[in-house]
């Protein structure tokens, strides 16, 4: 990846494949690679185009999650705790300006999670109890969401 705009440097990859452990999964590897090299990488192509549930097309940029916990508190590994049952196969890895989370989404594809936005204003079945935030897919898996990147429009 040569779009690198700002890390935190190299983590250990064992630190990586800890929280794979805690979380029961397996990261996709060229993830695994990208943040191991980069902690906390912030790309120089960081935006995407999603689809709302309202039909409008937006654009957001976003941030990836770290694992050196003496940086910052979102960490990989407590971006993904204390979470209700429905998002316990999405795998937080990044989140966006506006709050918006990135993740991989383990519910359909072990191997290959297909990479998701959880949108932090959406909602469905409203109520206490089952309030869920809806969940838009950005890309079939890793690989191809790094690939449709781009640098913002300025």
């Amino acid at each position: 990846m040569n779009n690198v705009g700002f890390s935190h440097g190299k983590v250990d990859m064992t630190v990586i494949e800890e929280v794979e452990e805690t979380l029961g999964i397996k990261f996709p590897e060229s993830y695994k690679i990208l943040l191991s090299e980069n902690d906390y990488l912030d790309p120089v192509k960081n935006c995407f185009t999603y689809t709302e549930p309202s039909g409008d097309i937006n654009e957001n940029s976003f941030i990836y999650a770290g694992y050196n916990d003496e940086i910052y508190g979102d960490k990989v590994k407590y971006l993904n705790q204390d979470y209700k049952d429905y998002y316990k196969q999405i795998v937080r890895f990044g989140c966006t300006g506006n709050g918006d989370d990135v993740g991989f989404d383990y519910r359909s594809n072990k191997v290959e999670p297909a990479v998701v936005l959880i949108l932090h204003d959406w909602f469905y079945d409203q109520d206490e109890e089952n309030e869920k935030e809806w969940v838009v897919t950005l890309a079939k898996n890793f690989d191809e969401f790094v690939c449709n990147l781009y640098e913002p429009i300025i």
